[in-house]
């Protein structure tokens, strides 16, 4: 399950090409954080600030529904 764990970390990069996993040109990381209560938030981590911060907020708001069937 999703949510078995306290967090889970996702690479991710900036790639619009789908069907090329290793596409994009900077990589950054989005972690889901699952606290005791058992609510859940993402955090992303980029080491060039805010440059991959689309593509977190797109990779969450895809994720978020699955969390719900989840939990």
């Amino acid at each position: 399950m999703l949510l078995d764990m306290e967090a889970k970390l996702r690479q991710m990069n900036d790639s619009e090409n789908f069907d090329q996993v290793d596409g994009g040109t900077h990589r950054s990381s989005l972690v889901l954080h699952v606290a005791a209560d058992g609510s859940s938030t993402f955090i992303h981590h980029d080491s060039l600030g805010r440059i991959n911060l689309p593509h977190a907020r797109r990779l969450a708001d895809t994720l978020r529904p699955l969390l719900r069937r989840n939990s």
